[in-house]
């Protein structure tokens, strides 16, 4: 996690627990490149808006847990990564990938964001994980055997 950003809500945790946030004038993240997809998540109910600080803290929290448990992961794993997240470091993506034992293969999308599979180059992340998904992870390369019988 972008290092401001933790210390933020840490910070906000231990002041004002029970204070939401929109995100206006605060923070100003991108998530991704498609407003379309924005538009969609801030429409939808169901999407996680206007935290708490005491629930951005606990999100910083749940992430921290999954780093520190990468090293026991046992299945095939594959980690992706947008060169543009805003919200989460490359190098330490990298680095709790690099924890995972086993058939673990990492992607990073040069166009990608923090919502990869809502982003405009988002077919390309779904054919990546759709090969991994079908062969298990035992491929070397992911993506090429779609890739291969791609007509386009």
């Amino acid at each position: 996690l972008n290092p401001a950003l933790r210390a933020g809500a840490f910070a906000l945790a231990a002041v004002a627990p029970d204070k939401r946030w929109t995100g206006e004038g605060v923070v100003d993240i991108r998530p991704t490149d498609n407003p379309a997809a924005i538009a969609s998540a801030l429409a939808d109910p169901r999407h996680f808006s206007d935290p708490s600080s005491r629930e951005l803290f606990g999100l910083v929290r749940l992430m921290d847990r999954a780093a520190a448990a990468a090293p026991r992961v046992a299945i095939p794993t594959l980690t992706l990564m947008g060169a543009h997240d805003e919200v989460l470091r490359p190098e330490r993506v990298r680095a709790v990938h690099d924890t995972i034992p086993g058939a673990a293969a990492f992607r990073s999308y040069p166009d990608g964001w923090h919502w990869l599979l809502r982003d405009l180059q988002a077919e390309r992340v779904w054919r990546d994980v759709a090969d991994f998904a079908l062969t298990r992870g035992e491929t070397a390369t992911v993506g090429r055997a779609l890739r291969e019988v791609d007509t386009r």
